[in-house]
């Protein structure tokens, strides 16, 4: 798919670099055509782009909710066995603290996790190459 977007855009260039010898007439119509068909290449890259957004959100949705399963599971457990293991000792305050801190620091790193995930950027390409276009056509323009 790429190499099309890159054959689209040297052609583009190359119609653009040299003048038309005929008159402008000739040459507005080469560069229409090809515009043209080089932005009729926009849906084809954004339904690209959408089904790769689609599966990273399905990944991070399913990750979460793994996540929270085991997460759950396992602090019950590894909670419910600590507070029994010092039930009957001077430790019971400080194994319970210490608990409630562990979960804690469990619940930041899977928020660090999950605020890096949606920091990833989306439609990368197609933002990329609107950038390079709108520039072309500037160039072309100017």
């Amino acid at each position: 798919m790429w190499k099309y977007w890159l054959a689209g855009l040297q052609l583009v260039r190359r119609c653009v670099e040299p003048r038309a010898a005929h008159g402008p007439a000739l040459d507005l119509r080469q560069h229409s055509a090809v515009l043209i068909e080089h932005v009729s290449m926009y849906p084809q890259l954004l339904a690209i782009e959408w089904r790769q957004e689609t599966r990273r959100l399905t990944a991070i949705i399913c990750a979460l909710l793994v996540m929270l399963a085991s997460a759950v599971c396992f602090l019950l457990s590894a909670g419910a066995w600590v507070l029994l293991y010092f039930w009957d000792t001077p430790w019971y305050l400080p194994a319970t603290a210490a608990v409630l801190l562990i979960y804690l620091a469990m619940y930041l790193v899977a928020w660090a996790q999950y605020a890096h995930l949606c920091r990833q950027a989306s439609f990368v390409q197609s933002r990329m190459q609107l950038r390079m276009d709108m520039r072309s056509l500037r160039d072309l323009i100017l």
